[in-house]
């Protein structure tokens, strides 16, 4: 039965009833229990071509979990900004979902770095990014993160602004087209780019550059991933709330992933820094919030 067919069935049915019923005022148990099992095959019929739709499968993605969780930072507070970088197409995933899943449970918003490149062949990563972008930034991470060269070099480094504009704009039209949302912030791999990325911004008119304030979570000397303690980052975002009230913290999922799939042991030092981090003087924010909040208030002040 379609979904037109069904409503059309249904209401047919019920006009016969009640004409049925002004005639006969006395119906017997038999008719009612009859017709009650004809509505609920309806009704059943109904539900399943609502679920077999891919029009109102389109509607119930596009809406899904459009509510705001994420608690809220006063900006006379100090601010934390987590920033989960090289989210990607078929490597960490499970890592990347468990730990937006965590802090989506905590109601703590983050900025996540996606590597655009080749990320809907991935349906399992693209979709649960889907469902989780009203809850989180997303941010672009890159075009391929430097993969054309082999990683042999940072992607946006000495890049001409004819270069770096390519790649950015083919990335940010890319998840805007997935994501359905505006993409404002971009995380260059490695934090290196050149003069000429900035101008590439520019004209992409991507608004917000991330490339300060950073408390590394893992050092990378010798392309050897070293995790920091978890009072190392503490004690950085201590310093950084001292110096101007913000410490931003970069993850990445492989620094708890082993042989490229979640390692349980490393992961418990994530659950750890999120705890311990809830425990400061601070609120959360995305890079969006926090740095939309600066420029509304240095414009405020120069009115």
């Amino acid at each position: 039965m379609t979904f037109f067919g069904g409503i059309s069935f249904i209401a047919h049915f019920i006009i016969i009833m009640l004409k049925w019923v002004r005639r006969n005022p006395k119906p017997t148990m038999t008719i009612f229990s009859v017709s009650g099992i004809i509505i609920f095959g309806a009704l059943f019929s109904l539900k399943q071509s609502i679920n077999d739709s891919p029009n109102v499968k389109l509607i119930k993605n596009t809406f899904y979990g459009c509510q705001k969780t994420a608690q809220a930072a006063e900006m006379e507070d100090n601010v934390i900004i987590l920033r989960l970088d090289d989210v990607q197409a078929f490597a960490w995933k499970d890592v990347s979902m468990r730990m937006i899943d965590e802090m989506i449970g905590k109601n703590i918003p983050a900025t996540i770095g996606v590597i655009p490149k080749n990320l809907e062949e991935d349906e399992e990563i693209a979709n649960y990014l889907k469902k989780i972008s009203c809850d989180m930034e997303i941010a672009q991470h890159g075009w391929d993160h430097g993969q054309q060269s082999g990683n042999t070099k940072p992607e946006f480094e000495g890049a001409s602004k004819n270069t770096a504009y390519k790649r950015i704009i083919k990335g940010k039209e890319y998840l805007e087209s997935i994501f359905d949302k505006d993409i404002v912030t971009f995380i260059p791999p490695n934090e290196v780019y050149s003069n000429g990325t900035v101008d590439a911004l520019k004209q992409a008119e991507i608004p917000f550059l991330a490339n300060t304030h950073t408390v590394a979570l893992a050092n990378y000397e010798n392309n050897m991933p070293k995790l920091n303690s978890t009072d190392k980052i503490i004690d950085s975002c201590k310093q950084g709330f001292e110096n101007d009230n913000l410490c931003v913290v970069m993850l990445h999922p492989q620094d708890y992933a082993t042989n490229g799939y979640l390692d349980e042991s490393k992961y418990a030092g994530f659950s750890e820094l999120l705890g311990r981090l809830e425990e400061l003087n601070a609120g959360f924010m995305t890079i969006e919030d926090y740095a939309g909040y600066k420029l509304s208030n240095t414009k405020n002040e120069n009115d």
